[in-house]
């Protein structure tokens, strides 16, 4: 067979997890595209796009498959014993949990240029009544100093155009299913955050708590997707995987070993695909729940309905880990949601002054590294950005000044 050809990608975790597939496939003595396939049950175009597409591959499942077959193959197989198979898999899901990573976040964006001058504003006295300067910027006038802010109108949500649905699912009859007592509680906890907040309603907030079955959530979850500006659903409780790899969530009357008693995430995927609001927030604080982005999701382009002709759309995702990561750790109480609530209510020094989807991540992925637990995962389709407040541990920094010399040129001071 020809040599299968290595993506053109830039150092970084993307590019570390192609280069371990491809030194598999070379110690596996490189078996063809067709051979693969037909091991896994799959299509050559699959395998084939896997190993040379430079974007991470949309079927994590298939890819682990793949590897493990490629390392039992060839004269120095990589694994020959239980030991030696779950070492070789725990390197693999590190490569993959920061290739993922690595994929869905999206840069942060710069912070805007502030031009501070000596001496007077030069905006106009019926502009300062109005607390805005001539562009419709925001300026804030520190003694002599005015610094142009820019306005933020648009990056919250609406409370009155949105709505919010909130689930905890943490009761089970099915004594193999430890209660998760703790999900209610913070459940009421971040329904009340995001009101205090201005983010939604009191009154357009659905919390849903111990649902007795899947028809459940789902009727909740449609009335809650006839929104026209941002749709914020969470859910806490256990995580399940079936055999192909997908995410399920199980409702007080599921069964251990019964996916169909339990709650598919394609379900809820297929009703949040039709509404009509402009943003969508998925928070899924669950073992597992990193699994929404695997198999036919991608990078969560089938997350949502995405209307390519509104600048504002946006859809993003929050996971409490990683598709094979366990999120409660031996805890009672749902670490995740308990570091957003406290995020959104005591806020984050090291982070701007709105909490965007952005901002929120990298709070709680520090969080969680400082801390010692699972690691969350973020996935983002479009380019309209969204936050849930303000931080209220942001503070102004203060702005160099720029000293116009004689002659024009300037000095810093």
């Amino acid at each position: 067979m020809g040599k299968i050809s290595f993506p053109e990608l830039p150092p970084g975790p993307l590019r570390d997890l192609k280069l371990a597939l491809h030194e598999l496939h070379a110690f596996a003595a490189a078996p063809s595209l067709r051979e693969m396939a037909k091991e896994l049950g799959c299509s050559h175009d699959k395998i084939h796009k896997i190993f040379t597409s430079p974007d991470l591959p949309a079927d994590g499942a298939l890819l682990f498959d793949l590897a493990g077959w490629l390392a039992t193959r060839g004269p120095r197989p990589r694994f020959t014993d239980d030991a030696s198979e779950d070492a070789f898999f725990e390197n693999l899901e590190d490569k993959w949990r920061k290739a993922q990573r690595h994929a869905s976040l999206l840069p942060l964006p710069a912070a805007p240029a502030v031009r501070v001058r000596r001496g007077r504003s030069r905006s106009s006295r019926s502009d300062h009544e109005a607390g805005k300067g001539a562009s419709g910027h925001i300026v804030r006038e520190q003694g002599n100093l005015s610094a142009v802010v820019r306005n933020h109108d648009g990056l919250l949500p609406d409370p009155q155009r949105s709505r919010g649905l909130i689930i905890a699912s943490g009761a089970f009859e099915d004594p193999d299913l430890p209660d998760l007592p703790a999900t209610a509680e913070s459940a009421h906890a971040l329904a009340n955050c995001l009101a205090n907040g201005g983010v939604l309603s009191i009154d357009r907030t659905d919390i849903l708590i111990n649902p007795e079955g899947p028809w459940e959530v789902l009727q909740s979850v449609e009335r809650a997707s006839q929104t026209d500006d941002t749709l914020i659903v969470h859910f806490a409780g256990h995580g399940t995987v079936t055999p192909t790899g997908e995410l399920t969530l199980p409702m007080k009357s599921s069964r251990v070993g019964l996916h169909s008693s339990s709650l598919p995430w394609t379900y809820v995927r297929n009703v949040l695909a039709e509404t009509r609001a402009a943003r969508s927030l998925v928070i899924i604080d669950s073992c597992f729940s990193g699994a929404i982005a695997d198999n036919a999701m991608g990078s969560a382009d089938a997350a949502f309905r995405y209307d390519t002709a509104s600048a504002a759309s946006v859809s993003a995702m929050l996971t409490s880990t990683s598709a094979r990561g366990f999120a409660f750790g031996g805890r009672d109480r749902p670490y995740f949601t308990g570091a957003l609530i406290d995020l959104l209510t005591e806020g984050d020094p090291n982070l701007g002054e709105y909490l965007t989807i952005e901002e929120i991540y990298q709070g709680l992925f520090n969080r969680a590294r400082r801390d010692g637990a699972p690691i969350p995962q973020r996935f983002q389709r479009g380019e309209a950005r969204l936050a849930l407040g303000r931080n209220p541990a942001y503070t102004i920094p203060a702005p160099s000044i720029q000293l116009l010399e004689p002659g024009g040129s300037a000095t810093n001071s």
